[in-house]
């Protein structure tokens, strides 16, 4: 009798202890995540113009009426299309976007919790999401949503290997299953792993199989419906890679970016990841968690891969690897308690171990978090400042209904009226310029089709592709010139506004907006 109250006592101050971190942990997300209420983003900007198209039955249109695979995450823009049903819509984008953040880090909690069968270790394990998930979540990214389904999958593989209800469960992983691919592309990567374990885990794999090609087909009908419409399976995809080649080192010929070895090795990540590694490798050898392992590395090396040579990133890591965190905390969560066990039984050395342990884990991560909220490097970007908002409102005013106007800050749809047509500089919302992107030739692509109007930024001095253009060679002798006409071939730029406000810094505001006609 003694024994079993020691051991429910003991499992109390792991249970408190956990919660309490926990606690503090969802208050300081749900502080600063208030913080940055005002504070939007450029590329997460882009969901919010398919979110209101949704909204009004327009599903997975970017110009109202014209369908594009440009969202990187389809299922993350219907669900945020219900902010769109009330007045203070991005007021409600901020809502959900935080909601979906704190759901996020208590989703990733039960799922460590569930496996390591500790509250303390499944807290502690959230830090290393801190230094991943929250600000991107808080900006509007997608990212709490993969988060989220990753640790559900990560729950109901577990429940399927150690436990019956196994068709069931499969149900419900053949839905999250089908969910991954629709908000993280990258991530089915992740989906094709788990299929093959389970082929080789589990007895009836007809089963698991046809449960595969159920959740196969959303995302098939939806790429296949972007190459009848638009000529490639995901715009998107496809020009975001582009971009990502495009600004990547080469060896050899091969493009390549050190990126998000740089992110997984760099202080404090470096100790967090060299824990899990380490203490994987020695709890290899347990059966209920094995497979857990075996993912984690698979996963990992495909990730390494994926983002320093088949899409070498070279900005933003932190959330292009977010996919790989779920399993980090997950094994972390596990090794720790496999670590604590010896004093878990004793009430006292308990609580004076554990509750400073966490303390000293969680420091760093909400330090690192709160450095970020308040960075002045993200607050000067408001809605106003991201949509360019005065400048669509010009355009709002002068520009005849049907117009095309060439953007490469294409999040400034936002605000534009429904009748005026966004034509994407980088094809990242409707893919047209993609078979000008290898060679450049804008001319090319303007004389096909033919847009009324540019709004010119930065773009043609930063980006590869436009280095060489008409585009460049227009700005070159006519920026900042209001007034001053220009003619290449068939095409006469005439630049109409100018920029009479200082830049802000980091974000590539309007410069020009030149009128285009072609004789």
């Amino acid at each position: 009798m003694m024994g079993l109250y020691t051991y429910r006592f003991s499992n109390y101050v792991s249970t408190i202890i956990g919660l309490l971190a926990l606690l503090i942990l969802l208050s300081v997300l749900a502080i600063g995540g208030s913080k940055l209420f005002h504070t939007f983003y450029g590329d997460s900007g882009i969901y919010l113009s398919y979110a209101k198209n949704i909204a009004h039955g327009n599903f997975f249109d970017f110009n109202p009426g014209y369908f594009s695979s440009g969202s990187t995450s389809p299922l993350w823009a219907v669900l945020l299309s219900p902010a769109f049903w009330f007045t203070n819509s991005l007021f409600m984008i901020k809502v959900i976007s935080l909601g979906f953040t704190l759901l996020a880090f208590v989703t990733l909690y039960f799922a460590s919790k569930h496996i390591s069968s500790s509250p303390f270790a499944a807290a502690i394990s959230l830090g290393l999401c801190m230094y991943f998930l929250p600000i991107n979540g808080f900006l509007g990214f997608e990212s709490p949503l993969i988060i989220i389904l990753l640790s559900v999958l990560i729950i109901l593989n577990y429940n399927i290997l150690n436990y019956n209800s196994k068709q069931r469960l499969l149900l419900l992983l053949t839905i999250v299953w089908a969910c991954i691919p629709l908000t993280r592309p990258d991530a089915t990567s992740i989906v094709l792993v788990n299929v093959v374990m389970l082929l080789f885990m589990q007895k009836n794999k007809g089963r698991v199989f046809f449960a595969a090609v159920c959740a196969a087909i959303p995302a098939l009908v939806y790429v296949a419906y972007s190459k009848l419409t638009l000529g490639l399976f995901s715009v998107s995809a496809y020009c975001r890679a582009f971009a990502l080649r495009e600004n990547s080192p080469v060896f050899l010929g091969l493009h390549y970016s050190s990126s998000l070895l740089s992110l997984l090795f760099r202080a404090p990540i470096v100790y967090w990841v060299v824990y899990i590694l380490v203490g994987s490798i020695t709890l290899f050898y347990l059966n209920r968690s094995r497979w857990l392992f075996g993912m984690l590395f698979v996963i990992l090396l495909l990730y390494i891969i994926m983002l320093s040579i088949i899409s070498p990133v070279t900005s933003y890591a932190a959330r292009y690897a977010l996919p790989i965190v779920p399993f980090l905390a997950v094994a972390m969560a596990i090794i720790t308690s496999r670590m604590i066990s010896p004093i878990i039984d004793k009430p006292i050395l308990a609580w004076l171990m554990l509750a400073p342990v966490a303390v000293l884990v969680l420091i760093n991560p909400i330090s690192v978090f709160h450095k970020a909220v308040s960075s002045n490097e993200i607050h000067p970007y408001t809605a106003a400042t991201i949509f360019e908002k005065p400048l669509v409102i010009y355009l709002n005013k002068t520009l005849r209904k049907n117009t095309v106007i060439l953007f490469y800050e294409v999040q400034d749809r936002f605000y534009l009226r429904k009748d005026l047509q966004v034509l994407s500089l980088d094809g990242i919302t409707d893919g047209k310029v993609a078979p000008y992107l290898a060679s450049g030739n804008m001319q090319a692509f303007l004389n096909r089709y033919k847009p009324n109007y540019w709004v010119a930024n930065k773009a043609v001095y930063y980006r590869k592709f436009l280095e060489s253009s008409i585009l460049r060679k227009v700005m070159d002798k006519t920026t900042g010139k209001l007034g001053a006409s220009i003619t290449f071939g068939n095409i006469t730029f005439t630049n109409i506004k100018i920029r009479k406000k200082p830049s802000i810094k980091g974000f590539s505001n309007y410069l020009d907006v030149y009128h285009l006609t072609y004789s």
